[in-house]
């Protein structure tokens, strides 16, 4: 599941906090070295900068846009580059120390959130790598329960394909034909 629109608003409102449309802390270059440097991921900054975004709405694009996993990698990266105050000394730290545990949690949750990476599949047919499109689309827009179907049909043309390809009867259809 993808980061809320609350969740979001937390990580760039409350703990980035903003000035003006712009981050805080994040100059241009700053931003464009950001995902490299304490993220492990490339994004094309300028890119989004040449639509005439401020600093601010690229971030919150980017996160949006970005897989459950990246965006994880994005919130501990924001971390790493504002670490939360090391004591609660005052309200805004205690504030700010909260606003640190939520995130974490978030985060935990982006990143173990159930789903394997759709690994490259070197040789298949046109109909397994459109079933696992399918399933990988349901999966991330409606939950496991919708994308089984699809997967299973993934894996049966999978089968399908190796049985083909090593010379032997595909008894699959018997199977579902009941002959």
């Amino acid at each position: 599941m993808m980061m809320t629109q609350r969740e979001i608003y937390r990580l760039v409102e409350d703990y980035i906090g903003t000035n003006g449309g712009y981050l805080n802390g994040f100059s241009y270059s700053i931003h464009d070295a950001f995902y490299h440097r304490y993220c492990d991921l490339d994004v094309d900054v300028a890119a989004y900068r040449a639509r005439g975004l401020t600093t601010r709405r690229a971030f919150i694009e980017i996160l949006k846009k970005v897989k459950p996993r990246d965006q994880a990698k994005i919130i501990r990266g924001v971390f790493e580059m504002i670490p939360p105050p090391e004591e609660a000394t005052d309200d805004v730290s205690r504030k700010r120390l909260a606003l640190h545990k939520q995130l974490l949690d978030v985060a935990a949750r982006l990143a173990a959130d159930g789903q394997v990476e759709t690994p490259k599949i070197a040789e298949t047919s046109e109909v397994v790598f459109e079933a696992l499109k399918d399933a990988e689309v349901l999966l991330e827009t409606r939950g496991p329960k919708s994308a089984v179907d699809r997967a299973h049909t993934a894996l049966h043309g999978y089968l399908k394909k190796l049985c083909s390809d090593r010379g032997a009867v595909d008894r699959t259809e018997f199977l579902y034909h009941g002959e």
